[in-house]
C-alpha cells in the first residue's frame, strides 16, 4: 500500500522538476514479471523513474546504510528495497530473495555495476545481473537513462530509452558471468549513445535551417 501511494504522489511531483521523455516504450506496459530490468546508473532518481514507467512494482536492492535507522529501514522496505552489504563476501540472503521475486513473477531492478557511476563513464559491471537471469531463466530488460544538466523553464530532461528483452537461454558464453553481465551493461550504454548521436543530429538540422532562413 504505501510503495502505491508513494508511486501515485511521485507520479504527481516528479514532473514539475523533470520533463520525462520515454523512447521505444510502445510495448512498456506488456512488460510483466518475471524479469529483470537493467540500466545504467548515475542518479539517485534512476530507481525513481524506473518504478515510474513500469506498471508492475520494481524490486531493487539497496546499499545496507539505508536501513540502519528504524525509519530508513521501515521507509525503504516499504518501497521494495532490498538490504544488501556490497563489502561482504557471502550475499545468501539478498541472492534467495530475489530469486524468490523471480519465481513470484515480480520484476526486479539491477544496476550491473553496483553504484552510482558519473555520466560518460562506465564502471565494471558485477556478475549479478548475469547470474540472476540465468539463474532464474529470466529475460532482462535495458533501459538507457540521460538526465540532462541544463535546466528548461525550471524543469530538467529526462530521456528513458527502453531496449527490446534479451533473452539469455540460447547465449553462447553461459559460463561467463562477467562477459554477459558486460554485453548487458554495453547494450543500455549504446541505446544512450545512438539516442545522443540522434540528438546532435537534428540539432545540427535545426541550426542549418535557422541559418538557411536568415540567408
Amino acid at each position: 500500500m504505501v510503495y502505491i501511494i508513494i508511486k501515485y504522489v511521485a507520479k504527481c511531483l516528479i514532473p514539475i522538476r523533470y520533463n520525462i521523455v520515454i523512447k521505444n516504450g510502445d510495448k512498456l506496459h506488456e512488460m510483466k514479471g518475471p524479469l529483470i530490468v537493467s540500466s545504467n546508473h548515475t542518479s539517485s532518481l534512476d530507481p525513481i523513474l524506473i518504478g515510474l514507467i513500469l506498471d508492475s512494482p520494481v524490486y531493487f536492492m539497496a546499499k545496507k546504510e539505508l536501513f540502519r535507522t528504524k525509519i530508513g529501514a521501515w521507509f525503504f522496505t516499504a518501497m521494495n528495497a532490498i538490504s544488501i552489504d556490497r563489502n561482504a563476501f557471502m550475499l545468501i540472503r539478498p541472492i534467495r530473495k530475489v530469486l524468490t521475486l523471480l519465481e513470484r513473477k515480480e520484476v526486479v531492478g539491477i544496476f550491473p555495476e553496483g553504484k552510482r557511476v558519473k555520466k560518460d563513464r562506465k564502471g565494471k559491471p558485477k556478475n549479478g545481473v548475469a547470474f540472476f537471469a540465468l539463474k532464474a531463466r529470466v529475460p532482462v530488460l535495458p533501459i538507457g537513462l540521460i538526465i540532462n544538466d541544463k535546466r528548461r523553464l525550471l524543469r530538467r530532461k529526462v530521456t528513458v530509452i527502453i531496449g527490446e528483452p534479451i533473452d539469455l537461454s540460447d547465449c553462447p558464453f553461459k559460463n561467463s558471468y562477467s562477459q554477459i553481465s558486460e554485453y548487458i551493461m554495453e547494450v543500455s550504454h549504446t541505446l544512450i549513445n545512438r539516442e545522443q548521436l540522434s540528438g546532435k543530429y537534428r540539432t545540427n538540422l535545426e541550426s542549418n535551417w535557422q541559418m538557411d532562413k536568415k540567408v
